[in-house]
């Protein structure tokens, strides 16, 4: 609502119907734009909706206006959702939960409650004064009046809930798997903005002017704490950077790791703490998770592009024997989807610093260190890299001994087999363009999951696929020839597209609510001419 004031009166000027369609619309953008890059974003934003609405009818307010604030919580929430198709489709899975607020790390729990209220997590950590704030927040309630007491309330219920769970998520032995603290104090810091603004407003409408009593001096100390809580929140802010480093893990990795057009497709196997796992949504055991990224060069487009079921469970049980230290021969078992190097990650700037670094899974470098088909490779302290001395590009002609093992699958088969000396060829192959070359006599072997959408033609013959390594897929090419490598793409994948650019399509136009513009005629001289002169011209000229 807006409110106007004036000397002796407040009224509330309700929004229009087109005024509340445009509103949840620019709600249901915000939330889903940032729920594609942090999914627990939804959720604590639908939580910290419910809360503000709920509280505003606490406070005195209408409880039908209460009710529609949460059906908007709501609506924002599925709509979210939706324009996030079919990449949101992972969190309705078994392990959809996970997908959405990030396995359990050692690193991102055991603060305390101090470090929660100062809002110390990363490199831009606010430090101690910024509990000044919280003086504003909490007088605020006191002192405020009408309107704006119901304001203040809003904001205490968000400071006070989300506080409770941050501290709930804090806890390294909490059996509830929450979001990451760092999300859930978003809505503890808009409680404290929205705090500080309605004690500035409280002090000019409730306070100056009246009685003097406990209100007047309670005002000054809370006016007087707001410049100490904006000094640290300044200074973090006065350069743009927040105090973010200019090198990211990734970079750092990238520059460590060759070309993949020269030496062929490969991907790299980061794993280790899920919190400073890049975009780690795989958890295979208590405090270790994660993510393959093709290059090693994890961008956002990773984010929006999960590895299929048969994938996973092929490296899922590849990493569980690894961490279970069952194996000596992850390399292998991993090789046929072309992972040519393992990452431990130990700092990344952001939760981990150089002067504090994470402490790696118990037995997880020890265990990488038995492997026989892995070797160190020389990396800064940031990180551990290992390079698989197996690895199959992801598209390439087999080796001769590897070929003659492609067809016997499983895990016993791969630990036996020899499989280094492959060829690279189809560089950069997708599913969204055909590739062609000159490929030698052999077997192409691609590594990704079975599926028969893949086509390969030879000097215009088509091809059939096979299964290879019991996980990935393979062509006979025979003696070779002029390769076409592309993708039956189904119609679901088309439909996909059109269907979410629709969507967003009726988002942006329920923000922008475009009005028809009608024609206007303009009339410069009278239409009905009564002295009788050229009556003809009277009544044509000067109309357009």
């Amino acid at each position: 609502s807006v409110v106007a004031e004036d000397a002796d009166d407040e009224s509330i000027e309700h929004p229009s119907t087109s005024q509340r369609v445009a509103l949840i619309a620019k709600l249901v953008l915000l939330v889903a734009l940032v729920a594609a890059f942090v999914p627990s974003a939804a959720v604590v934003a639908l939580v910290a909706l419910v809360v503000f609405s709920l509280s505003g009818a606490l406070a005195g307010g209408s409880w039908r206006a209460a009710g529609l604030g949460v059906a908007a919580s709501v609506v924002a929430f599925t709509g979210a959702v939706v324009l996030n198709l079919p990449w949101s489709t992972r969190w309705i899975e078994s392990d959809g939960w996970i997908s959405i607020v990030g396995a359990r790390s050692s690193v991102e729990a055991g603060r305390g409650l101090g470090d929660i209220l100062r809002f110390g997590i990363g490199p831009a950590a606010l430090g101690g004064l910024i509990v000044a704030a919280y003086v504003p927040t909490l007088v605020s309630v006191v002192i405020a009046r009408h309107w704006r007491f119901a304001w203040a309330l809003r904001a205490i219920s968000l400071v006070s809930v989300f506080l409770l769970v941050a501290a709930l998520a804090d806890r390294i032995d909490s059996s509830v798997r929450l979001p990451e603290v760092g999300v859930l104090l978003v809505p503890m810091a808009v409680g404290l903005a929205l705090g500080c603004l309605v004690l500035v407003a409280s002090f000019e409408r409730d306070v100056r002017g009246s009685r003097f009593g406990l209100r007047q001096p309670l005002a000054l100390l809370a006016l007087a704490a707001l410049p100490v809580a904006c000094f640290p929140v300044v200074a973090a802010a006065v350069d743009g950077g927040w105090q973010q480093s200019q090198v990211s893990l990734v970079a750092q990795v990238a520059e460590l790791l060759p070309d993949q057009t020269e030496d062929g497709g490969y991907r790299v196997l980061y794993i280790g703490d899920p919190a400073i796992v890049p975009g780690s949504d795989r958890e295979v055991a208590d405090g270790i998770s994660y993510n393959v990224v093709d290059g090693g060069r994890f961008d956002v487009s990773d984010m929006w592009s999960t590895p299929s079921d048969a994938e996973h469970r092929g490296i899922d049980s590849a990493v569980d024997a690894l961490a279970r230290r069952t194996t000596i021969r992850v390399g292998r078992l991993v090789a046929p989807y072309g992972v040519r190097y393992v990452v431990v990650p130990v700092v990344d700037r952001i939760r981990s610093q150089a002067e504090a670094p994470a402490a790696v899974p118990a037995g997880l470098v020890e265990s990488l260190g038995e492997q026989l088909d892995l070797r160190t490779v020389y990396s800064p302290a940031s990180v551990v890299v290992y390079e698989n001395l197996q690895w199959i590009p992801t598209a390439s002609v087999l080796s001769a001994s590897a070929a003659a093992e492609r067809s016997e699958g499983g895990a016993s088969s791969l630990i036996s087999a020899e499989l280094g000396g492959s060829r690279p060829v189809l560089s950069g192959f997708n599913a969204w363009s055909s590739t062609t070359q000159t490929l030698p006599g052999g077997v192409l072997n691609l590594g990704v999951p079975f599926d028969r959408r893949w086509q390969l033609s030879v000097d215009g013959r088509s091809v059939p696929s096979e299964g290879s390594f019991g996980s990935v897929m393979s062509f006979d090419v025979g003696d070779g020839g002029r390769a076409v490598l592309d993708y039956d793409a189904p119609w679901s994948r088309i439909g996909w597209v059109v269907l979410q650019a629709a969507l967003w399509i009726v988002a942006l136009l329920a923000v922008a609510q475009p009005k028809r513009r009608s024609q206007v005629i303009e009339i410069t001289r009278p239409v009905i001419s009564l002295d009788g002169d050229n009556p003809a011209e009277a009544q044509t000229d000067g109309v357009r």
